[in-house]
């Protein structure tokens, strides 16, 4: 049954906010279009808002630019001004446009109009929403997988005091000025502590949908009242083969409480160079996937498709019995001298039971 877009704007007037990401998203950065995107793409009361802007240009490297940006009301202007630098031969530039990063702080609940000006003149316009709730879409995305499915991917944050789980996520395809189908799945973390993410990923069934414009929103939650411990260390390290295209992540899990867990799952989201899009949502289980206290266990995940280009992961860990604690990323190179480290102590070690034994 088709349902009237109408219906969006109820669901507007009723607090709750989401927006098309194909307008986050899909806007592709041609010669001459200069472009507004904001992180998240969907904010909360609570969330740091902040304006991505590229200015295409002949002459970047020859160019000073400044950015500001006036809030009044529900219309938020960004003004960006350019300077030509005199004097001297400019480098050839290696890309045509230059991104500049405006942070915008706190938002109140409603619908934003954003207007971006350079030197003057306006050059895009485009709609901010915020929500009441304590969930944020801070990024979507899509990709086609091997088999030619389409995927809508994304990653969700809770912005809330407490940890919440069975986040709902609403994903709505419309064609015109008609909502075809509406699906609704799961973030793949079953539980989210506060200002913790975690990525989702539907697969489009129907062909029909795979290049329609896509809503999504953040439907439901739960408070977790389990008072679920935290106790799990999540060390990565990414790389990216640029023969194959395939990123991976890499790390360990160390389990700092006093309580075994089964079932630690590492879940990461992909996100491009501009820290905007998202190329992929992935997750894996430790091997072995239960671990002891005290005690760590290694994970290696792999991007569904092949990817273009250096990639940023966001992760997190969890298990039935325990929760996040904290996460680092480890230096390119770093595991193997861990791994290096620790075989090397075995060895010591190996050597003085030898010398004891031989030398009672």
């Amino acid at each position: 049954m088709k349902t009237p877009l109408l219906l969006i704007t109820v669901f507007l007037s009723l607090g709750t906010i989401f927006t098309a990401t194909n307008l986050a998203f899909s806007q592709e950065m041609q010669p001459g279009q200069e472009n507004i995107q904001f992180i998240p793409v969907v904010p909360t009361e609570k969330s740091s808002v902040t304006a991505l802007i590229q200015v295409f240009s002949l002459d970047i490297y020859c160019t000073n630019y400044t950015i500001d940006h006036v809030l009044s009301g529900h219309v938020l202007v960004m003004n960006v001004k350019t300077k030509t630098i005199p004097g001297g031969k400019c480098p050839m530039p290696a890309e045509s446009y230059v991104s500049l990063r405006q942070g915008i702080g706190q938002l109140g609940f409603g619908t934003y109009d954003v207007k971006l000006f350079i030197n003057g003149t306006q050059k895009a316009a485009i709609k901010l929403y915020v929500s009441q709730g304590q969930i944020e879409i801070t990024a979507t995305g899509k990709y086609t997988d091997k088999q030619g499915d389409a995927h809508i991917i994304g990653d969700i944050k809770n912005t809330a005091s407490y940890p919440v789980r069975l986040v709902q996520i609403d994903v709505s395809f419309v064609n015109g000025d008609e909502v075809i189908e509406d699906e609704k799945l799961y973030t793949t973390m079953a539980v989210l502590m506060p200002q913790t993410s975690s990525g989702f990923d539907l697969l489009v069934d129907s062909k029909n949908l795979a290049n329609m414009k896509y809503f999504v929103r953040a439907g439901s939650f739960l408070k977790d009242t389990s008072k679920i411990q935290q106790g799990l260390k999540l060390s990565t390290e990414s790389s990216w083969q640029s023969s194959s295209g395939i990123g991976m992540v890499s790390g360990i899990v160390l389990n700092a409480a006093n309580i075994n867990a089964s079932q630690v799952k590492v879940v990461c989201v992909l996100y491009d160079q501009t820290g905007t899009g998202v190329l992929d949502s992935i997750f894996e289980y430790t091997n072995p996937s239960s671990i002891a206290s005290g005690q760590s266990s290694d994970f290696v995940l792999s991007s569904h498709y092949p990817i273009t280009s250096q990639f940023t992961p966001n992760c997190n860990a969890e298990s039935p019995q325990l929760a996040i604690l904290s996460t680092e990323t480890v230096p390119e190179f770093a595991m193997p001298v861990i791994v290096f480290v620790a075989s090397l102590t075995f060895m010591i070690l190996f050597k003085k039971s030898l010398q004891i034994v031989n030398n009672p």
